[in-house]
């Protein structure tokens, strides 16, 4: 598994076998006064002694370092000063601690608004689907949840990752601001404490072995508080985009699910309405269509606007009325290119898991109206709408594995940052293509059918890529 490792605020976290993501630079840089809490220190050791306030405390060990008992006094004046910082910075930890658990509500709003809306409730319509004795309204309700479904998916903008982290790391903004608030606040307190008296009459040993702990002592304080607020920031950002990518994969799931089962009950509903067979069941498991041995007609087709007006407007049917970009010739004069870019064309909201779902909504209103006197010239239509669009199902499912594997193929432990940043979200795209929901989902399959993808290195990476999803989702 890997584990995130914060750095100085930059903003870089870093990952195992070198996987990075990087937080933006803070919209408000550091003040002149932060940057030189350190450098101060650095710069002006053997000076330390300048400046400063002069505390009770301090005045009373002043007045007492030239009698008998100086070491001693000096020593509980310089262990009473390191006591202070550390109640500071123990007090800067805990209220930082609860400052950032307090903080980035918006972000968690975010994801709860997008459960809330993008994970569907397939069981909400099984009631109509039960209910309804007309099979023509029956295919219309149906048509119309596929047409809902594919818009949720469907971004014109930025994707469901990409929105998410730019409100993020806007809500990382304002966070920071007010930590640094307090970081200028302690650090203030820590040099004060760190400052000794002025013209403090004491052995040169004695007065550099107390300026060296004190000094060691602040600059400890100075990297404390530097850890604690990368520490819990990361512990937000690794749990938050965590949240977030496992709701857009249970959105992905449950609109699969939700196809899947309208579908699987509309067939059924229908099958009892016409009393057609058993075997009147949906045929979108299977990865590859048996279109027989005899010649098959897969010459574009004219498709009446009304039967076009059941389906959502979409690359597959718009192939398989003008194939070749309008040329007068049919879906296997094709060539392996004009295939690779119907497939990368494949829009937002649909894979090939939808063309499987097309070819049995085609199919169901083929058996409706063939049922139908009225309609049964509509029948011959759906029914060449079927072959071609699985034939068409068929060379690009082999087209879709092809660019998968060839997007997966590197040597990903030695591309850099940005390079296996683009690398995975180009596979992301495809993977998505494909139907797949996630990485986890995509790898698991690809390692039990493809011997080839099993023996790339792109496999060795799943837990980083799993355990860091931002890397995976975003844009």
């Amino acid at each position: 598994m890997a584990d995130l490792i914060t750095q100085k605020l930059g903003y870089t976290h870093a990952v195992s076998h070198n996987l990075t993501y990087t937080f933006p630079a803070e919209n408000n840089k550091r003040s002149d006064t932060q940057k030189t809490f350190r450098d101060v220190v650095e710069e002006n050791k053997s000076n330390i002694i300048a400046g400063g306030l002069l505390s009770v405390g301090a005045l009373f060990i002043y007045l007492g370092v030239s009698r008998p008992g100086t070491v001693k006094a000096f020593n509980k004046f310089i262990n009473g000063r390191i006591v202070d910082m550390r109640k500071a910075v123990q007090d800067y930890g805990a209220k930082t601690k609860e400052f950032i658990g307090s903080s980035f509500k918006e972000t968690m709003g975010h994801i709860l608004d997008y459960r809330s809306t993008k994970i569907v409730d397939s069981s909400k319509y099984l009631t109509r689907i039960n209910s309804e004795s007309n099979p023509e309204l029956l295919a219309v309700y149906q048509d119309g949840i596929f047409s809902t479904l594919s818009r949720m998916d469907n971004h014109l903008g930025a994707n469901d990752m990409d929105a998410f982290s730019g409100e993020f790391y806007a809500e990382l903004g304002k966070v920071l601001s007010g930590i640094y608030s307090k970081q200028n606040r302690t650090g203030s307190i820590l040099f004060d404490y760190a400052t000794l008296p002025p013209k403090t009459k004491l052995k040169k040993e004695l007065l550099e072995s107390g300026k060296e702990r004190l000094t060691a002592e602040y600059l400890s304080s100075l990297d404390y508080m530097g850890r604690v607020r990368d520490k819990e920031l990361a512990k937000v950002y690794v749990t938050q985009f965590k949240q977030m990518a496992d709701a857009i994969t249970e959105s992905r799931k449950s609109q699969t699910t939700a196809k899947e089962t309208v579908l699987d009950a509309t067939y059924g509903k229908v099958r009892e309405l016409l009393g057609l067979g058993e075997d009147f069941v949906p045929s979108y498991k299977q990865q590859r269509y048996d279109l027989g041995t005899e010649k098959v007609d897969l010459t574009p087709l004219a498709i009446p606007d009304k039967v076009l007006s059941n389906f959502e407007r979409n690359i597959f049917i718009d192939t398989i009325r003008s194939v070749g970009n309008g040329r007068n010739n049919d879906l296997t004069s094709l060539s392996e290119e004009d295939l690779r870019i119907i497939y990368q064309n494949i829009p937002n909201g649909y894979n090939l898991k939808d063309l499987r779902y097309l070819i049995d909504r085609v199919r169901l209103h083929g058996a409706i109206s063939s049922a139908n006197t009225e309609t049964k010239a509509e029948a011959d239509i759906y029914k060449q709408m079927e072959i071609r669009l699985k034939y068409l199902s068929n060379i690009l499912n082999d087209v879709g594995e092809k660019e998968l594997l060839k997007s997966c193929d590197c040597d990903f432990g030695k591309l850099n940052e940005v390079q296996r940043h683009s690398k995975l979200y180009y596979i992301s795209k495809n993977s998505r293509r494909m139907g797949y929901e996630d990485f986890s989902i995509m790898n698991a399959e690809m390692l039990k059918k493809s011997e080839e993808y099993g023996k790339l290195e792109l496999p060795k990476f799943a837990d980083v890529i799993e355990n860091n999803p931002r890397l995976y989702f975003i844009g």
